[in-house]
């Protein structure tokens, strides 16, 4: 609708600056750039962008068709002169904010919004020809999650603050658009064609899902950093930690499966067979399976893992699951279970069964022990090389690592309720967890 007012004013404009305003119309941002030069075919001698979501994202590719027939860019969006608008004049976003804020800090005090005239904002900003020459142009990064849940935003939080740790101010330095594609591998398959048309300076990806979907999608001339990936060699993205995909590079969050198994025959030391839920069109959900089932046959330990293929599935699969002689459910990270797990947590307590786990917020929904990477700090990781890459180190030469910090959590209440032995050298090392 705003692109439909936008253009109305603009003919309006036109007729009376007696200028002719050629149109084209678009239904993507993958349209944008044949829109450009259809455009400019039928004579346009500068091009006019007003507020418009397609537009704004697709802008690279509108700038770069433009910049090549030498044709300028106006805009009413003013940060777009630094994607090299040749000016611009349009709202201050800041200054609207304000406004916005005082009146509803007016609502706030008791005034009734119906006596509160809606009205134009006051302050705009223009932004000249002249300026645009001096004008460094922050670097353009985008930050994808392929779903929300606490661990991706614990990557985010990592991620954000090791970049601002690293010197960068937001809106300074550099503009960030983060995504979401909400579980959705088709929205996801969209997000990434937008960043490949948008050139970005550097893709900032959590979870495998995202990083296989950049892989395919993106483009390589894309730079990619990851994050909350299991395996980024499994996952696609080169043949080892040394030698991968010239344009990738990043930290992966696999779980220290050796340390829980130590820990499974020590506490529960009648313990047999270990239970798990998986997702076999998840890699990382199938590698972790196999890891976890190689590190238990060390101690002596079977695992159980029943496949799970939809979120609707997992309360049967849990039931399931409690039927086949376990001792204990150790359930591994995955994208499907995650969701589910308070449900198998609960589950399993009422069949007088303890719940280990490797993701610490899963503590809360009723795990016992936790062997958990640090999320956080696998994004503050991750940013320590993203900054080498905005530095102009070559992404080839950064070696794929490991998160570092794994923390041990038990909390002390379930641990006496299932009767689970905890030797004071175990407790002298762990964080404990209470509700």
């Amino acid at each position: 609708m705003n692109s439909l007012i936008s253009v109305e004013k603009l003919r309006v404009a036109g007729k009376q600056q007696d200028v002719r305003v050629v149109e084209a119309t678009v239904s993507g941002s993958r349209e944008l750039p044949m829109a450009t030069q259809s455009l400019i075919q039928r004579g346009a001698q500068a091009l006019v962008i007003s507020a418009d979501n397609t537009t704004t994202t697709g802008f690279p590719g509108i700038i770069r068709v433009a910049q090549s027939a030498d044709i300028p860019v106006f805009t009413t969006e003013t940060h777009l002169v630094e994607l090299g608008a040749a000016g611009a004049i349009g709202d201050n976003y800041f200054e609207w904010g304000r406004e916005s804020g005082a009146l509803a800090a007016k609502v706030l005090s008791g005034i009734l919004p119906d006596v509160l005239p809606v009205r134009p904002t006051s302050v705009f900003e223009i932004r000249s020809p002249d300026e645009t020459a001096k004008v460094r142009r922050p670097l353009r990064l985008r930050l994808v999650h392929y779903q929300e849940n606490e661990f991706s935003e614990r990557c985010e939080e990592g991620l954000l603050d090791g970049l601002k740790q690293g010197g960068l101010v937001d809106g300074r330095d550099y503009v960030l658009r983060i995504y979401n594609a909400q579980g959705d591998m088709s929205t996801l398959s969209g997000i990434m064609n937008t960043i490949r048309t948008d050139q970005v300076d550097l893709l900032m990806v959590i979870s495998t899902p995202t990083l296989q979907a950049a892989l395919r999608q993106a483009g390589s001339e894309t730079p990619v950093v990851f994050t909350g990936v299991g395996d980024g060699v499994r996952a696609g993205a080169g043949k080892s930690e040394t030698d991968h995909l010239p344009h990738v590079t990043g930290v992966s969050t696999r779980s220290d499966f050796a340390q829980m198994a130590g820990i499974i025959k020590e506490t529960l030391p009648h313990a047999r067979r270990v239970g798990t839920l998986f997702t076999p069109g998840e890699i990382n959900s199938v590698l972790y399976k196999d890891w976890f089932a190689e590190a238990l046959a060390e101690y002596g330990l079977e695992l159980v893992a029943l496949p799970v293929t939809m979120s609707a599935d997992v309360p049967q699969s849990a039931l399931e699951l409690l039927r086949q002689d376990i001792q204990v459910v150790a359930q591994v990270v995955d994208n499907l279970t995650r969701p589910g797990f308070a449900l198998i947590a609960r589950r399993a307590a009422n069949n007088n069964i303890p719940v280990y786990v490797f993701d610490s917020d899963q503590m809360k929904d009723g795990g016992v022990i936790a062997v958990a990477c640090d999320y956080y700090q696998a994004g503050i990781e991750a940013a320590e090389k993203a900054l080498r890459v905005l530095n102009g180190e070559n992404p080839a030469l950064i070696p794929f690592s490991n998160v570092q910090a794994v923390r041990l959590i038990i909390n002390p209440t379930l641990a006496d309720r299932y009767n689970i032995i905890i030797s004071d050298s175990l407790y002298a090392r762990a964080e404990l967890f209470t509700r």
